[in-house]
């Protein structure tokens, strides 16, 4: 996020506006010194933020596909994903933090590769093993699911390995890019950054073909959500 607002200084002229520069600047510099000072909670505020409005984006193009301008928002979905963002971001932090003490720190085509390798072989099933797992207990604390139908090994076969695989033409590239540019403080935020882009990209898709994505399921049925993809790694 402050690579975007120091993007935005420099793109403002000082002079007609000197005092808006002014405060433009130091606005960025705290939220650098933030990022710097305190990333996890830093990262954890911002993957609250982009995937509430990456939801609530979905939903409106949802609405608007199925002609329901009046419909209300579904707030629980973005409530639901908001608390995810809270329970995975922590994850995301240590896994970035060990693969950094495993492998490296540089940004050699070799460590850059492990990591990817890494990242895609065993974090990415693993982490949407735990959304969906996340997804199933939401559902039966808000009364929409019974215990019973909590299958790991169907939930494997049919929801993780699919969404995995069906994400990876996106995720690779991005991860390719925040293991190789991105400091460390803020790859968390470029993983947001580009889920909020997927999310809307998965309601356009379906927008177009006459199929709501997996993120839009609240409409047929009250607090369902299952996230295509992660929100990170």
């Amino acid at each position: 996020m402050c690579l975007y607002s120091q993007l935005l200084i420099t793109s403002m002229p000082p002079r007609e506006h000197p005092a808006l520069s002014q405060l433009a600047h130091a606005g960025a510099e705290s939220v650098k010194t933030f990022f710097q000072a305190r990333p996890l909670q830093a990262q954890m505020l911002s993957a609250v933020v982009l995937s509430v409005l990456a939801d609530l984006v979905a939903q409106m193009i949802s609405r608007r596909r199925e002609r329901a301008r009046g419909a209300a928002v579904s707030w629980m979905s973005a409530i639901r994903l908001a608390v995810w963002s809270v329970v995975c971001t922590p994850m995301i932090h240590a896994w970035l933090r060990l693969l950094d003490a495993v492998l490296g720190k540089g940004t050699s085509w070799s460590v850059v590769t492990e990591k990817l390798l890494m990242d895609q072989l065993f974090w990415g099933p693993t982490f949407l093993l735990a959304f969906f797992t996340f997804v199933d207990l939401w559902d039966y604390l808000t009364g929409h699911r019974q215990p019973s139908s909590f299958h790991p090994v169907r939930m494997l076969r049919e929801k993780v390995l699919p969404t995995h695989r069906s994400g990876m033409s996106f995720w690779i590239p991005v991860h390719l890019f925040n293991f190789a540019a991105v400091p460390s403080h803020l790859r968390i935020l470029t993983i947001s950054a580009a889920n909020f882009i997927f999310n809307i990209m998965l309601a356009l898709r379906a927008s177009s073909s006459g199929t709501s994505p997996p993120s839009i399921k609240l409409k047929q049925r009250s607090a369902r959500f299952a996230f295509p993809r992660r929100m990170l790694p």
